[in-house]
């Protein structure tokens, strides 16, 4: 059993009391020299010297303490209830109702009833022709024979039952209560309730006709309610709301403990009695109505649902200008990282290209020389390219030798637009791995970062369209050498299949064109998106990790 402690000493005549996790354990000061605990424990300290005294767990920050028994305990917020003593204690824990009333006969609809596990268990059966609400779910019941201006209470008993009790799907449900006039439903007696916590609930009313009827609900949306969902409960009765307490009680627990005894699972309005007297402590509820994966709401019912399947994992976007001249939150890795949950790096540099560069610096970001720095962890070349290319270098230098390549899930590659104007050949027959060459740099790329870390998923994306203002021409029509602009990207889309790695066909798949440029380009820049066109760009990239990864 884990102790909270508290210490008390004297300062100069001054009492100082330190204490942990005792917010709620009740004191009081008898004497300017005399301190008296009272709740958990009982003693008395006369000032004279430094004492320890040992409390059981009691009530810290997360337990309130209540009343000592005998006592009735009674809230729709409180979810597991501990009594503390400060010796052995025989106790009795007991509700004061009865079941005098229920009903058997249920009338199903989209639904089925087993109840060969000890508890009803309600299933959906959805066929063919699926309801257009989730109301239309249901299963219904009628009581009869109650006396008109009589009070009464419904009970609801799904004590025990968690969805940590069952691998299925589930919710305690919702339900209505009407009277019945002429053999049919007719005024709310209790409008649509929910039912949100494992116990034994109860709600009066009372009663307006001889006969009600009680509909219950699986659920509260249509999508949570494919085949398959259930709602369980142990049952549901309704008792006269005056039963008196001779009657046996539906829920009656005894035992003898020492110390403490905790209930994790409360059950409401419930009377606690022990000999000798001890104290009683409640926590707040938490409901376990709606798990996420098996995540329970945080104190504050609170649940952090993750962005996507690839929340928390790490991807490294490399590149040249349309990657790197943008910083976050502006740029398309931004935008990646928003819709997937990635931490994501930018690596792109400006002027940079696939292949080999004729200037030596801007060659050091070259993606084959990056390649040799990251499976090598040798940055020398960067490092001494830094005040001779864009003025961010330092900034990628520092961020590329920081990372932990190991732990990085992802990669993506975005060049082209610089090899294509630059003049670099597509690729060299007679050497696959032609770092002068986009193709050969490309799989001198990938074969270098795999040989390093084989753990890396790399997605290879083409280059985008692009539109030269001052020619009034396209990337469809402009020619460089004898190429296309577009001929870069398909032979490196079938590269990729080569290798067996994912690849993004950005040219014709982006949505830019000659007809709509002037949405996502800058007034006289049509190689690098504006913000628009970023969006848009690490939209159609997340959108491939997502369904790729």
């Amino acid at each position: 059993m884990t102790d909270y402690i508290t210490k008390i000493r004297t300062t100069s005549g001054d009492k100082q009391m330190d204490y942990n996790a005792l917010a709620n354990l009740p004191q009081a000061l008898k004497s300017p020299n005399k301190l008296t605990f009272t709740g958990a424990v009982d003693g008395e300290y006369d000032g004279s010297e430094e004492v320890t005294v040992n409390i059981p767990v009691s009530g810290g920050t997360d337990w309130t303490f209540f009343s000592q028994t005998p006592c009735r305990l009674s809230g729709s917020s409180i979810g597991s209830v501990r009594l503390v003593s400060s010796g052995t204690c025989d106790y009795r824990i007991y509700s004061d109702t009865v079941k005098d009333m229920d009903s058997t006969a249920r009338t199903l609809h989209w639904m089925t009833e087993d109840h060969t596990n000890g508890c009803y268990k309600f299933t959906v059966t959805i066929g063919d022709n699926p309801p257009s609400s989730w109301y239309q779910i249901f299963f219904s019941m009628k009581f009869t024979g109650l006396e008109v201006g009589k009070a009464y209470k419904l009970y609801v008993d799904t004590t025990g039952l968690t969805p940590d009790s069952t691998g299925a799907g589930m919710h305690f449900g919702r339900f209505l209560l009407a009277s019945v006039v002429n053999g049919s439903k007719s005024d709310l007696i209790i409008s649509t309730t929910e039912v949100d916590h494992a116990r034994l609930n109860s709600w009066q009313f009372v009663a307006t006709t001889p006969d009600v009827l009680l509909e219950y609900y699986a659920g509260k949306e249509i999508s949570e309610l494919v085949s398959g969902y259930q709602v369980r409960f142990k049952d549901l009765y309704i008792n006269s709301a005056d039963a008196e307490s001779g009657h046996t009680p539906i829920f009656n627990q005894s035992g003898t403990f020492t110390g403490e005894l905790q209930f994790p699972e409360y059950t409401d309005k419930l009377h606690y009695e022990s000999t000798p007297a001890c104290s009683v402590y409640y926590s707040e509820a938490k409901s376990k109505l709606f798990t996420i994966n098996g995540q329970e709401p945080d104190a504050s019912g609170n649940i952090e649902i993750p962005v996507s399947r690839l929340q928390s994992r790490t991807m490294a976007c490399f590149g040249d200008s349309i990657t790197g001249d943008f910083q976050p939150p502006v740029d398309y890795p931004s935008v990646v990282a928003k819709l997937t949950g990635l931490q994501v790096y930018n690596l792109g540099m400006g002027g940079c290209r696939m292949s080999q560069h004729s200037d030596q610096y801007y060659d050091a970001f070259s993606m084959y020389r990056l390649a040799d720095a990251v499976a090598t962890g040798d940055f020398t070349l960067q490092e001494a390219a830094v005040g001779h290319t864009t003025n961010y270098a330092a900034n990628r230098v520092a961020t590329l030798k920081s990372i932990d390549w190991t732990k990085v899930d992802y990669v993506t590659l975005l060049f082209g637009t610089n090899d294509i104007q630059g003049g670099m050949p597509l690729d060299n027959a007679d050497d696959p791995k032609d770092v002068t060459a986009y193709l050969g740099a490309a799989r001198y790329s990938l074969e270098t970062l795999w040989s390093r870390y084989p753990h890396l998923r790399i997605l290879l994306l083409t280059p985008i369209y692009r539109y030269w203002d001052n020619e009034r021409v396209d990337s469809d029509e402009k020619m460089f050498g004898n190429k296309h602009f577009y001929e870069y990207g398909n032979v490196l889309l079938q590269l990729a299949k080569d290798y067996k790695t994912p690849a993004l066909d950005l040219y014709y798949t982006l949505g830019i064109n000659k007809y709509n440029r002037g949405q996502y380009f800058p007034i006289g820049d049509g190689t690098h998106p504006n913000d628009l066109g970023r969006t848009l760009l690490g939209e159609k990239i997340a959108g491939k990790l997502l369904s790729e990864f």
